[in-house]
């Protein structure tokens, strides 16, 4: 008697434990497909989920690359390129009547001398030859008038240290390293007091004028009047000695 139930309750036992196994198993199972298929869920949720990022938003390290953020200006590049473009014309309008005064000045200039032409001048041909070298005394003594005591007073007066002789320096600098350099002779420049004198032999035809042409467009030109005389180079037929006198 004491066997069988001894045996029921081994049996009932073993019952027990392989109903309580199968449960605990079912229920690991349940879980485990439970927590898989919320993964699933969770990575095809962030797969379907666009990528937000705001233009303006530093913390973001992706490069966005929309309309709206195409079309995003930054208000003070804006302003900076109007205010650029508005110097850049004001400086060429500026440039233009600043170059349209000067030939105004120029023209008047030139006139105001052909009527000092007029005037009458107590220095000689003679006292103006003696101011320079051969062959250019034909062409100072040709000057008259105004123009000549001018000339002549400019010969008088003392060396030239400050701007004369920047002047002189300027002016011999850059006929010396022109192009045409090789086709004229700079014999000599004189700068005093705003007005200068230059004394040219030029070898081939149209050089000096090309040099002087050059010599205008430089921003240290700043003179408004020229005038000039030249005549055949005794020693030769194809040179030409030429007499320029300047003021500003």
């Amino acid at each position: 008697m004491n066997r069988i139930k001894l045996l029921a309750t081994l049996f009932v036992g073993i019952f027990i434990g392989y109903t309580v196994a199968t449960f605990s198993f079912s229920n690991k199972q349940n879980e485990s497909g439970l927590v898989q298929e919320q993964q699933l869920n969770y990575s095809n949720i962030n797969e379907k989920q666009p990528d937000i990022a705001y233009v303006n938003d530093p913390s973001s390290s992706k490069n966005i690359s929309s309309p709206l953020a195409d079309k995003v200006i930054d208000p003070s590049s804006r302003v900076t390129q109007v205010s650029t473009s508005s110097h850049q014309k004001l400086e060429a309008e500026y440039q233009q009547l600043d170059k349209a005064y000067l030939q105004s000045k120029r023209k008047i200039s030139s006139l105001q001398r052909k009527l000092d032409e007029f005037d009458e001048s107590n220095i000689s041909t003679k006292q103006m030859e003696a101011l320079v070298v051969e062959p250019f005394k034909n062409s100072i003594g040709n000057f008259v008038g105004a123009e000549r005591n001018e000339i002549y007073n400019f010969h008088q007066e003392e060396e030239d240290l400050d701007w004369g002789y920047n002047m002189q320096n300027n002016i011999s600098d850059f006929i010396s390293t022109h192009y045409n350099a090789n086709e004229v002779n700079l014999v000599s420049v004189i700068c005093k007091q705003q007005r200068c004198e230059l004394l040219i032999i030029q070898h081939v035809d149209e050089a000096w004028r090309k040099i002087a042409q050059d010599l205008g467009y430089q921003d240290w030109w700043k003179f408004r009047s020229s005038n000039s005389t030249s005549h055949n180079h005794p020693d030769s037929d194809s040179a030409l000695a030429i007499y320029t006198f300047l003021a500003l």
